[in-house]
């Protein structure tokens, strides 16, 4: 699987960046040999501080993980469409995010106070093959802290990209989510999934050029490559490191 990372959605908001955004803990580990493990690792803590968790309320008792988003700077999260667009006239009672901690089950917890989603995003709840623009921005009913211990944050905001930055001169990214992962039972070779509340990471995925990006997506059933035009997304992914090895909805993508 390739992963298409929408940029020229986001170039409208990257005034919101901030001035130490992208600001994170490095692991004291050699990254090359993390990034042969299929399915992802488990990531640091403070690795990647803007994670957040947008998690659904089923009942009193019942709340999970529903996509990842991405602190923008302390009002505001970026996330996909299609996991605010179902919940958008009701945010406040079933939507709610967590970060912080590497945990999905706790951390801080804020409210959205309401959502702006992509004029062109085509979602309709029962086919979401085709869902062209799927971005949406979160904001938060407070604005959030930015949180250092021992010298790096726990908190803190991601980088946006600029129209103009050049993703293909960069040979790797990094994928960070929560979700589903998959590993190989070591006895019968079968791939076994399971949910993961620990925040994993996949190294080493390559940033693939547009023209195979839009390759691949031309045998898709919608022929998604028709949306892959003039440096409109960047592509990462198609080799088996970065495919299908963390599945967690709205999962950022770095550099």
């Amino acid at each position: 699987m390739i992963i298409m990372i929408l940029i020229s959605c986001i170039n409208n908001i990257n005034q919101l960046n901030q001035w130490d955004c992208g600001v994170s803990r490095k692991p004291f580990v050699n990254r090359l040999e993390l990034g042969r493990v299929i399915g992802g690792t488990d990531a640091f803590r403070g690795e990647f501080p803007w994670m957040v968790s947008l998690q659904l309320v089923i009942n009193t008792t019942l709340v999970y993980h529903l996509c990842g988003g991405s602190i923008v700077n302390q009002q505001w999260i970026v996330t996909a469409a299609h996991c605010v667009q179902p919940y958008k006239h009701d945010l406040q009672n079933k939507l709610f995010v967590r970060f912080g901690s590497l945990n999905s089950s706790i951390g801080f917890v804020h409210r959205l106070a309401k959502t702006v989603i992509h004029p062109m995003n085509r979602y309709d709840g029962d086919n979401n093959d085709d869902n062209y623009a799927d971005i949406a921005l979160i904001k938060l009913d407070r604005p959030l802290r930015y949180r250092k211990i021992y010298g790096y944050y726990l908190v803190n905001s991601v980088c946006l990209p600029n129209i103009s930055d050049n993703f293909y001169s960069t040979t790797y990214a990094t994928l960070s989510g929560w979700g589903q992962y998959r590993y190989r039972d070591p006895i019968y070779g079968a791939w076994v999934y399971k949910e993961t509340k620990i925040l994993h990471k996949v190294d080493g995925m390559p940033i693939v050029s547009e023209k195979a990006c839009r390759q691949h997506y031309r045998d898709s059933q919608f022929n998604l490559s028709r949306y892959i035009t003039n440096g409109s997304v960047v592509c990462s992914g198609g080799n088996e490191k970065g495919s299908w090895s963390v599945s967690s909805r709205a999962t950022p993508v770095v550099h």
